[in-house]
């Protein structure tokens, strides 16, 4: 097996690590797809399967649950045996329970084999882990950076293509897509994908790996970053809770005018991930986080004030929610950089704990703007100033404990 390898020119060198990054990039693939693309196509799903709406609605939840608990192994297995045997183990996996999906006729069949996708394409998230193993830094920060482009165009795009795929060819042509995508890569990451993890674990016991799981827990590099990547993010997730029922009640809009709305927000966090990588040429991304931080609490007392003026206009609420997402586009990649850059024999279980840790905050946010007893622009208001607060106290704690690096 190819391993990855610092040595050799500098030209060679820069040639191996943008491979590496293109594959990666393209890992993000099947994951998404396999929660956005067919999305059109679940009430079609529905009446094929002679099923409820509930149980083609939990194709998606069975798939996320699968996603949650495989990275939980798929982090740990990698820094024991590699990064690419576990990518590919993962994908051959995939591959065949996509065929389940496309020919099965019964819905419980159906609903294991998304589980099963599910916890096999899990192994994917290993893919921060391979960022760690070959950058450092401020390149760190710009791969984590490419990857959240993807990740974040995805699920804009996806729908959209899944809606001409049930138009023209029907809702198996969804996980033909998947198929033939997932085993294309497979082959490119096969070929083409060296090993990255030179600095293996020597054993693998509960011991040892609960121990491994409490060390990257326990750091406060990690603790911290997390926690700003989630807290604004979870800006994003509040607004795609609540939005819909804001924009559509409180200002009588269209539902096909939510959607462009969102359509700018993911715009916004899109601009603010390319910003930041133009900013990490001359500036550290212990800066770039700062920058970020200040614009979110800005734009949070802006859309505050407003609401306290009673400046209740679809403008005043959109403005300052489209800043403060901007500005996650500089936190949210550099922090998830941050909170991997300490391990680099462990990276495996920090990008599992992360992902996870990431998803649950998230879910959590998600959670309380929907049990808000009002969604109006000071709700909005009061979560976001909220969300900067205990980001700028995160970030003057990394401070004074000299974590974050210049």
């Amino acid at each position: 097996m190819k391993h990855y390898s610092p040595a050799g020119t500098e030209t060679e060198l820069k040639k191996q690590k943008t491979l590496i990054s293109i594959l990666l990039i393209l890992t993000v693939f099947p994951s998404q797809l396999s929660i956005d693309l067919y999305l059109p196509s679940l009430p079609y799903i529905q009446k094929a399967l002679h099923t409820s709406s509930t149980n083609a609605q939990a194709t998606l939840s069975v798939y996320l649950i699968g996603v949650s608990i495989g990275i939980l192994f798929y982090g740990t297995l990698s820094d024991r045996f590699g990064r690419k045997i576990i990518m590919l183990l993962g994908l051959g996996i995939y591959n065949l329970v996509t065929l389940v999906c496309l020919f099965t006729n019964d819905i419980q069949l159906f609903l294991v084999a998304r589980l099963i996708q599910g916890l096999s394409i899990a192994s994917i998230f290993v893919n921060r882990a391979v960022l760690r193993d070959v950058f450092d830094g401020k390149q760190l920060v710009k791969s984590v950076t490419y990857l959240s482009l993807a990740w974040v165009m995805i699920p804009i795009l996806a729908p959209f293509f899944g809606g001409i795929i049930q138009r023209f060819l029907g809702w198996r042509a969804n996980f033909v897509v998947l198929f033939l995508f997932s085993s294309s890569l497979f082959v490119i990451l096969l070929k083409f994908l060296p090993e990255t993890n030179v600095n293996r674990l020597t054993s693998l016991n509960l011991k040892s790996i609960i121990q491994s799981h409490l060390d990257v827990i326990r750091n406060p590099i990690f603790s911290t970053n997390l926690l700003a990547c989630a807290l604004s993010y979870a800006a994003m997730i509040a607004f795609s809770t609540a939005g819909p029922y804001l924009i559509q009640t409180a200002f009588h809009l269209q539902p096909s005018t939510y959607g462009f709305i969102a359509l700018i927000m993911a715009i916004a966090y899109l601009l603010g991930n390319l910003i930041s990588i133009a900013i990490l040429k001359y500036y550290s991304e212990k800066t770039l986080i700062f920058l970020g931080i200040l614009l979110f609490f800005i734009s949070s007392l802006v859309l505050l004030i407003l609401a306290l003026l009673s400046f209740h206009s679809l403008s005043s609420m959109l403005v300052p929610i489209f800043m403060a997402i901007f500005s996650t586009g500089f936190i949210y990649p550099a922090c998830s950089a941050n909170s991997i850059m300490p391990f680099k024999t462990k990276s495996g279980v920090a990008s599992a704990l992360f992902t996870n840790g990431n998803m649950l905050l998230c879910f959590a946010m998600s959670y309380i703007t929907a049990i808000l007893p009002e969604h109006n622009q000071l709700a909005f208001s009061f979560i976001f100033i909220v969300t900067s607060l205990i980001l700028i106290l995160l970030f003057f704690s990394s401070i004074r404990s000299q974590k974050l690096t210049v």
